[in-house]
């Protein structure tokens, strides 16, 4: 079952196209328009600190996903995970797909999944790796069923947040994810990747 919310953010048109502006590290600024319209971010809880979650697909691909066909090759999970972790208070969400394309998010135009979707392909993704993007991070978490009871760690507010998707994330991924984050987990009992999205945002709002 998926935890909806029934907030809604304003959307507004704006007079014309503009590239992603880059930061250094070369991961364009979230806030700068990608595409003609301008995302104004819905009113939210705060939470204590500004901490950014990241979903990885190496089934979903730039190719081969789709608006009207959402379930193939697990778009929809992607969509969903943006939907539960913006509407839960994260800043900003990286949807990461099979060849490094990737998406950075801070608002959304909708709550309906289709019109997310629709709205997440027409805009320009840019090209990164893992590694460059923790790099930009103190602290990094990795939930995995393997890391250490989240009741037992010490959580950054600031930290970037690491999710696969049903298929999990690659030997190779793990093994950089081994050296540079903290394995957390959220317990014995399973969840998808929506539900881990918004359990780990109401978790960091409680938290002091």
């Amino acid at each position: 079952m998926i935890i909806k919310h029934h907030q809604h953010s304003l959307l507004a048109r704006s007079r014309g196209s503009y590239p992603p502006k880059e930061t250094p590290s070369g991961i364009p600024n979230a806030s700068a328009p990608t595409s003609s319209y301008t995302l104004i971010p819905q009113s939210l809880s705060p939470l204590h600190g500004t901490p950014s979650f990241l979903i990885k697909s190496d089934i979903a691909c730039p190719w081969s996903i789709s608006a009207e066909e959402l379930v193939k090759n697990r778009f929809d999970v992607l969509v969903d995970f943006v939907i539960e972790s913006i509407t839960g208070g994260v800043r900003e969400v990286y949807v990461m797909l099979c060849d490094g394309s990737t998406y950075l998010i801070t608002s959304l135009p909708s709550q309906r999944a289709r019109a997310v979707a629709r709205w997440l392909l027409s805009r320009q993704p840019f090209k990164t790796s893992l590694q460059a993007i923790i790099a930009k991070y103190r602290s990094v978490y990795y939930l995995h069923e393997r890391g250490r009871d989240i009741s037992e760690a010490r959580l950054d507010g600031n930290g970037l947040y690491i999710f696969g998707d049903h298929d999990g994330l690659s030997r190779e991924d793990e093994e950089l994810l081994a050296k540079h984050a903290e394995w957390i987990s959220l317990g014995s009992t399973p969840y998808m990747s929506w539900h881990a999205a918004a359990y780990l945002a109401y978790l960091l709002k409680r938290q002091v």
